[in-house]
């Protein structure tokens, strides 16, 4: 394990469709840009939804996070992303953060390795170094 992550919705600063602080209806109503690896058109955010008894209206999807920002600058579209990426990316594009309108789990960030690779020297240290970098993002 290296820390816990949590999640916060996004949207273009000029985006004038969504409110500083929607509520459960605005954000399920609003059209969503999604980070799937396979490019599919569900994400956890979908499956936790569903858990709770909604759906959101999924737009577009791409295969990485650093995609969205340049997306959601030029539509009304908004998405949910890990709240340290969204902070880095709102320092880079005019994009702003907002809190969700439901309470998402937060998710274990942890490094994985094959089990060949657990008694490596040169991999232990490695792994190491990773460990104690993560320490100094909080």
């Amino acid at each position: 394990p290296l820390f816990q992550e949590s999640a916060v919705g996004v949207a273009a600063i000029a985006n004038e469709k969504i409110g500083k602080s929607p509520g459960l209806e605005e954000y399920l109503a609003a059209r969503h840009v999604i980070m799937a690896p396979e490019l599919g058109d569900r994400s956890w955010v979908d499956d936790h939804l569903e858990a709770i008894g909604h759906i959101r209206n999924v737009a577009h999807t791409v295969p990485h996070f650093f995609a969205i920002p340049a997306i959601l600058e030029q539509t009304p579209f908004i998405s949910t992303l890990p709240r340290r990426i969204a902070e880095r990316l709102a320092a880079q594009y005019r994009i702003r953060l907002f809190e969700l309108p439901f309470v998402a789990p937060t998710h274990k960030i942890v490094q994985v390795w094959h089990r060949r690779k657990t008694q490596d020297a040169g991999h232990k240290w490695l792994r190491a170094r990773i460990k104690d970098q993560a320490r100094h993002l909080f």
